[in-house]
């Protein structure tokens, strides 16, 4: 399929078949929410991507057509029609369930597709990958909704401290309340993984090797105090799996969102 004929057909899509995206491990992917996010991330791609076309939490993310992916997999698993999704589905090819919107922001609440669609893979035992940073994923009513033999969690924190946090990420919930997540889903027994994602560095390209470096002649360089190892640590303790990292890349506007919000 090509990245425009698989798009339009439905919410399921195959993020690998984009340009620049086409050695992701989580290609098959389903936001539960669009044009927009809650948590509005000041460094976001698809925070850049919405506000460029006047659609990002304008004026709140819309609900994903549940129906829609219902339809989809009645028509793979019990029938036999033909489906663009069939192959796919059935190799169980692990959906990632939060791309461009998380699927746990504020409006889930009211919404309630995120759960809607946890309950229709359990059914159809089909395995799933939530990426999130929300606290909701730990709350009992959706803890009931995962299988531990079906779900995986990635809790995105990137930084265990609470000021840049704020600045950066404004409307996602604390370190420490990501952390206490972490805890209460691997006591529930679900497989939860870390996403370091952006890495932010500590010191300007060059630190540790040019004059900048700590022993050098400019050696007080300004630490940016995001990133520290304080975080493995804490994710450890709260039972976490596995730690995934991934560098920042901004764009120009990125950038300067960033250096606004600082």
């Amino acid at each position: 399929m090509t990245a425009q004929t698989t798009q339009t057909r439905g919410p399921l899509f195959l993020i690998n078949t984009l340009v620049g995206s086409r050695h992701c491990h989580y290609g098959f992917q389903v936001d539960t929410f669009t044009d927009g996010c809650t948590h509005d991330c000041v460094y976001c791609f698809a925070k850049e991507e919405g506000e460029r076309v006047q659609k990002w939490n304008n004026p709140r993310p819309q609900p994903v057509d549940i129906d829609a992916i219902r339809h989809i997999f009645e028509t793979v698993f019990e029938t036999d029609q033909k489906s663009p999704w069939r192959q796919i589905l059935e190799r169980r090819t692990p959906l990632r369930i939060g791309g461009h919107s998380d699927c746990f922001i504020k409006s889930e609440k009211k919404a309630g597709v995120t759960l809607a669609l946890l309950k229709l893979l359990v059914n159809y035992r089909y395995p799933h990958v939530i990426v999130t940073r929300s606290a909701l994923a730990a709350t009992e009513t959706y803890l009931a909704a995962m299988d531990p033999e079906l779900t995986v969690l990635q809790l995105s924190i990137p930084s265990m401290n609470p000021v840049l946090s704020k600045a950066l990420e404004p409307g996602a919930p604390t370190p420490a309340q990501r952390i206490e997540t972490v805890r209460r889903l691997s006591d529930a027994g679900l497989v939860v993984g870390i996403r370091c994602n952006p890495l932010f560095p500590n010191y300007p390209d060059g630190h540790y090797s040019g004059p900048d470096r700590p022993d050098g002649p400019n050696g007080d360089v300004p630490r940016f105090d995001y990133f520290s190892e304080e975080l493995i640590d804490a994710v450890a303790d709260a039972g976490a799996q596995t730690f995934l990292v991934g560098f920042v890349h901004l764009s120009s506007v990125a950038m300067a969102g960033v250096q606004l919000s600082l």
